[in-house]
């Protein structure tokens, strides 16, 4: 059963949510995933995204990479490649100079490496 992706709202969420997560980290991309509990029959996946002004100095490439953050989401997601992730948040850490520098199959390889280190790490731990 296909999962809805309901965008974070709120400060207090969004920081809570990245400080219970598990982080990971490539070269561009900070990630903090929070995986569902058994008792969780939630139907929804929880996701924000964030680029910090300093990375990218123009909105044009600040909105094109979160637009391409989330659109990953959805795809991996179709794939099911989310199963047992409640929240994820994902902050970009390079951006390029241009808008059309960066690739939708860039971002998606990058998010799905890293949600298999995830998961390569919750199942150590078990």
């Amino acid at each position: 059963m296909k999962r809805s992706i309901v965008p974070l709202k709120g400060w207090q969420v969004f920081s809570k949510t990245f400080d219970k997560g598990l982080k990971l980290r490539s070269k561009y991309i900070l990630m903090s995933v929070v995986f569902s509990s058994l008792k969780n029959t939630d139907q929804k996946i929880y996701f924000g995204v964030g680029i910090s002004k300093k990375v990218a100095k123009k909105a044009v490439v600040r909105t094109r990479v979160r637009r391409l953050l989330r659109e990953s989401l959805f795809n991996l997601e179709a794939e099911g490649r989310l199963a047992g992730i409640d929240k994820i948040i994902i902050f970009c850490l390079v951006a390029p100079k241009y808008r059309m520098g960066l690739k939708m199959a860039d971002v998606k390889d990058e998010i799905s490496y890293l949600l298999g280190k995830a998961n390569s790490r919750v199942l150590k731990t078990k």
